[in-house]
């Protein structure tokens, strides 16, 4: 049994993106690190790599959880993660941002609220 939840976990995937954006480490590193500003997630850590030929990989480390993005520039596709037990409302806000800043034609994003059994 679950009690209220203190973890929000967002699974977001976005669809025929702009490839260039995709393939592009300091884009993707600014846009997911300014994704937090004007919220209560504080990021303590990141790390971005960028593969070659193409694709990029990276990591926000939270003090309340983490965000983590995998980008396929060959498919237009972008598939990211926003944890957190701090503010709901800013977890969302996080979401949001990520998802306004890269684009794409369609996407998909499901909440997995996470607690702690009683």
């Amino acid at each position: 049994m679950l009690n209220k939840p203190n973890g929000y976990h967002y699974l977001c995937e976005l669809f025929d993106c702009d490839m260039s954006k995709l393939d592009d480490h300091d884009f993707l590193r600014k846009t997911f690190l300014d994704s937090v500003k004007n919220t209560s997630l504080v990021v303590l850590h990141d790390y971005f790599y960028k593969f070659s030929p193409q694709g990029v990989t990276g990591f926000l480390l939270l003090s309340t959880s983490h965000i983590s993005v995998h980008t396929w520039p060959e498919h237009n596709y972008i598939a990211f993660d926003v944890f957190s037990c701090g503010n709901h409302k800013d977890t969302l806000l996080a979401v949001e941002n990520i998802v306004s800043t890269i684009g794409g034609l369609s996407k998909s994003i499901q909440l997995v609220e996470r607690g702690y059994k009683i």
